[in-house]
């Protein structure tokens, strides 16, 4: 996945990361899996996100699967908002 900005944070399905990532979602990773894409997408569409680092690009998205992961822990997948403003916010705090 790459944007405008050309960051190219590590939110493919098909790296290794992801893969084993996903894989702890055991039966609900298909829909883990269209549920972060999602959050992904909204939180590449956001204009704060053009002026983060890499770095700070993957945290985010990182951040993003930890935090959907909590959720599917405690049964509550289903109900998940994910919280991009939250980390952009964060993440954006100091520029």
């Amino acid at each position: 996945m790459t944007d405008d900005s050309g960051i190219t944070p590590n939110t493919e399905e098909n790296t290794p990361v992801m893969q084993r990532r996903l894989g702890e979602f055991g039966e609900s990773e298909a829909a883990a899996t269209v549920m972060l894409l999602a959050a992904f997408k909204a939180l590449k569409q956001d204009s704060r996100y053009k002026r983060l680092s890499e770095e700070q690009a993957d945290t985010c998205t990182d951040m993003l699967t930890r935090d959907l992961y909590g959720k599917y822990r405690a049964g509550e997948m289903d109900s998940w908002e994910p919280p991009v403003d939250e980390l952009l916010d964060m993440m954006t705090e100091f520029h």
